[in-house]
Order: structure tokens, then C-alpha cells, then sequence
């Protein structure tokens, strides 16, 4: 599957604010 190059940012971003300690917090509310 082909994904754009804004899709691919967009997953990067999620990806590392998922495993970054200061989204911690935020991740326990979803």
C-alpha cells in the first residue's frame, strides 16, 4: 500500500509521541 509522504509524517509523529515520556500521561485517557 502507497502511502504519502504526509501520511508517512504523520504515522512518524504518532509513533514517536507514543513512546515518548511526556505523553505518557495522555496516552492513559485514550
Amino acid at each position: 500500500m502507497y502511502l504519502s509522504t504526509a501520511e508517512v509524517f504523520y504515522l512518524y509523529y504518532l509513533f514517536k509521541a507514543k513512546n515518548s515520556s511526556e505523553f505518557s500521561s495522555l496516552d492513559r485517557f485514550q
